[in-house]
C-alpha cells in the first residue's frame, strides 16, 4: 500500500517537473527565436545612442599606437529665447550650473532667437541642465577633442575650433583625412545611460574619418620636453627648440618647443617658430663649410691655416674669434675643434662664393624641407652674386645667413648618414577605422 502511494507521488512530481521544463523551454524558444529581433532592438536602444549629423575627426596616435588625441562625447546646449518669460531667473540658474557669467547669459537670453548656452559641454553639465527642467532648453549630442597627455606635442598637433574645424599644425595639414561630416555617431552607454565610448561613425561623403600615426614617440617626447624646460630655466633663455630625428629615414621622434601658447579648448594656436623663424646659426654652421671644402678638395683635414692671432681684417671690417681667443696656425681639424671664426672665414674664401653657395644649397638651406606641417619658411640665403668678400667670410662661421631649426637638423642628418638629404616628416601612416 505504501509503495503504491509513493509511486503515485513520484509520478506526480515527475509530471510537474516535465511541465515546468516544457514551459521554460518554450519561453527560451520564444525569447531567442520569435522575439529576438524585438529584444535586440530594445537592448540596442538601452545601451546605444545615435546622435544627429555632425563632424567626425579621426584619432591621432604616436608611433607605438598610443592615443594622443581623439574625439569624446560632449553636448551642446541651446535655448529658444522667445519662449522664456523670466530671463533673469533662467540666467541665474544656468550661471550656477555652467559657471558662465550671469550678465553674459542675460544678454544672450534677451535676444529673440535660438542661442547656444554652452558648446561641447561635459555630460555632467548636460545632465544638471536637463534636471533643472528649464523651459525651451535643448540638448544636442556633440563631440570634442580629448588630449590624453594635455599639452604634449601641441605645437605640432595644433588645434580645432568650436565646430571641429582645423586651425593649425597636423590637424590642419591632414584635415582632408581626419575630418568628415558624418550621418550620425553611435555611442555606447552604461547602465545609467551615460555615454562611455564611441562605437562608430555613421559615415559620410568621404567614407568616414581616417586616423594618423605619428613618427613621434610619446615617451621620448615627454623626456625631451622635460629636459628642454629645465634647460630654459637654468639658462634664463626666452625660448628653446629640441628636435630628435632619425638621420636615415627623416622620421621625427621628438619635437619640442617651449614655451608655446596653445589652448586646444579655445582654438588658440601659436606659430611654430622652429619652422617659421630663421636665425643666425653661428658656429653650428661651420661643419657644412668644412664638408664642402673637403669635398671640393680645397683643403684636407691636416691642411694648415694661419688664424691671424685673433684679428683678421677684410676691407673696413675686422673678424675676431669668439670670446676674444687668439690662434696662430691651426690645422683644419683643429679649426673645427676650437671653432675658429677666422679659420673658417679663410676656408670660405678658398672655397669661393659660388661653390660655397652650391654646397649649402645642396644641404637644403634656402629652401623648404617639405616637412608635413604648415608654416615652413625657406630661410634667408641671398644669391652669391650679392655677396661681398666679407659676406663669404661671415657665412663661413654662420653669420649673414638665416636658417630654421628644421633645416639645421635635416642638414646635420645628411652629415650623419653619409651624405643623403632626407625629408623630415611627422606622420608615419594614415589608417582607416
Amino acid at each position: 500500500m505504501k509503495d503504491t502511494i509513493f509511486a503515485k507521488r513520484l509520478i506526480l512530481i515527475s509530471a510537474v517537473i516535465a511541465v515546468v521544463f516544457i514551459a521554460l523551454f518554450s519561453r527560451a524558444i520564444h525569447l531567442q527565436v520569435i522575439s529576438h529581433g524585438e529584444l535586440a532592438k530594445l537592448a540596442e536602444k538601452q545601451h546605444l545612442k545615435k546622435d544627429g549629423a555632425g563632424v567626425d575627426r579621426g584619432v591621432i596616435y604616436d608611433r607605438n599606437m598610443e592615443k594622443i588625441v581623439e574625439d569624446i562625447m560632449a553636448f551642446s546646449i541651446g535655448i529658444e529665447t522667445n519662449k522664456i518669460d523670466e530671463s533673469a531667473s533662467v540666467a541665474k540658474q544656468l550661471a550656477s550650473i555652467t559657471g558662465i557669467n550671469k550678465k553674459l547669459l542675460q544678454d544672450k537670453l534677451s535676444t529673440k532667437k535660438f542661442e547656444w548656452i554652452v558648446r561641447k559641454a561635459d555630460p555632467k553639465i548636460n545632465d544638471a541642465i536637463l534636471k533643472a527642467n528649464i523651459t525651451a532648453v535643448s540638448s544636442f549630442t556633440d563631440s570634442k577633442r580629448y588630449y590624453h597627455y594635455e599639452t604634449l606635442a601641441l605645437p605640432l598637433i595644433g588645434g580645432v575650433g568650436i565646430d571641429s574645424q582645423a586651425l593649425g599644425g597636423l590637424e590642419r595639414y591632414y584635415d582632408r583625412y581626419l575630418r568628415v561630416v558624418n550621418n550620425g555617431t553611435v555611442w555606447a552607454r552604461d547602465a545609467k545611460g551615460t555615454p562611455i565610448y564611441k562605437m562608430s561613425a555613421g559615415g559620410g561623403s568621404a567614407g568616414g574619418a581616417k586616423s594618423i600615426v605619428l613618427t613621434i614617440d610619446r615617451r621620448l617626447q615627454q623626456t625631451v620636453e622635460k629636459y628642454l624646460a629645465e634647460a630654459l630655466q637654468n639658462t634664463s633663455a626666452k625660448r628653446g627648440v629640441a628636435i630628435v630625428m632619425d638621420p636615415h629615414t627623416g622620421e621625427i621622434l621628438a619635437f619640442a618647443l617651449l614655451p608655446h601658447f596653445i589652448s586646444p579648448a579655445s582654438g588658440t594656436i601659436s606659430e611654430n617658430y622652429a619652422l617659421s623663424e630663421p636665425f643666425d646659426p653661428g658656429s653650428i654652421f661651420k661643419p657644412f663649410l668644412i664638408a664642402g671644402a673637403l669635398d671640393a678638395g680645397v683643403v684636407k683635414p691636416g691642411s694648415k691655416i694661419y688664424c691671424e692671432d685673433g684679428s683678421y681684417r677684410i676691407g673696413n671690417r675686422v673678424i675676431r674669434e669668439g670670446n676674444r681667443k687668439r690662434f696662430g696656425t691651426l690645422t683644419v681639424a683643429d679649426i673645427v675643434k676650437h671653432s675658429s671664426n677666422i679659420g673658417c672665414a679663410k676656408i670660405a674664401e678658398k672655397l669661393g662664393s659660388e661653390s660655397f653657395y652650391d654646397y649649402i644649397s645642396k644641404f637644403g638651406f634656402g629652401t623648404v624641407t617639405g616637412i608635413d606641417i604648415p608654416g615652413e619658411s625657406r630661410g634667408l640665403l641671398n644669391s652669391p652674386k650679392r655677396w661681398a668678400r666679407v659676406d663669404t667670410a661671415n657665412i663661413g662661421f654662420g653669420q649673414g645667413i638665416g636658417v630654421t631649426a628644421i633645416q639645421l637638423v635635416t642638414a646635420l642628418s645628411a652629415i650623419a648618414n653619409g651624405g643623403n638629404l632626407v625629408q623630415p616628416h611627422l606622420v608615419k601612416r594614415i589608417i582607416d577605422a
